[in-house]
């Protein structure tokens, strides 16, 4: 057999592997650890990510969704630090939504240094959302901005009056 020939088999064979993938995604046999779309829409109702969504919140809120194992959550924990912090006294409240144990991510925010109004256990598998990911949202629980991205602490008051 000469180098050619496993060249040429060795390319056949990731084709067809990728073809075959291609094939159970398009027909939903797997589905891709990341969307291309994110899974909030600004306007998007989340009041099922709100602790007290029986009522219209007293103030917007920042709605944090992270994942104590995701390195660029851990990278941000000086910007959660001062979001928890400084937030209510600019009129927010924070809450913290965890995507595998809220035990844990009481925890991590604990780590931080804060307190946010609550934490909120959104499993994984119900929503395939992407961390970290930001949104603020309005008092009748609709989302006016989202973010996906690693923060540095000194974004925060950025980030309130914008």
């Amino acid at each position: 057999m000469t180098r050619a020939y496993w060249m040429q088999t060795v390319g056949v064979v990731a084709a067809a592997g990728f073809a075959a993938l291609v094939w159970a995604g398009r027909f939903g046999i797997i589905t891709p650890l990341v969307q291309s779309e994110p899974e909030f829409q600004v306007g998007q109702d989340v009041s099922a990510l709100l602790p007290d969504a029986a009522a219209p919140a007293p103030t917007r809120t920042f709605v944090f969704v992270v994942d104590p194992g995701c390195a660029n959550c851990n990278a941000s924990r000086g910007f959660y630090a001062r979001l928890i912090a400084d937030a209510p006294s600019k009129g927010y409240r924070t809450v913290a939504v965890s995507l595998e144990s809220a035990t844990d991510t009481r925890a991590f925010v604990h780590a931080v240094g804060g307190e946010p109004s609550g934490v909120v256990l959104m499993p994984r598998r119900q929503w395939a959302v992407r961390t970290p990911t930001l949104l603020l949202v309005d008092r009748n629980h609709r989302i006016v901005r989202q973010w996906f991205r690693k923060w540095l602490a000194d974004e925060m008051p950025m980030l309130i009056t914008d």
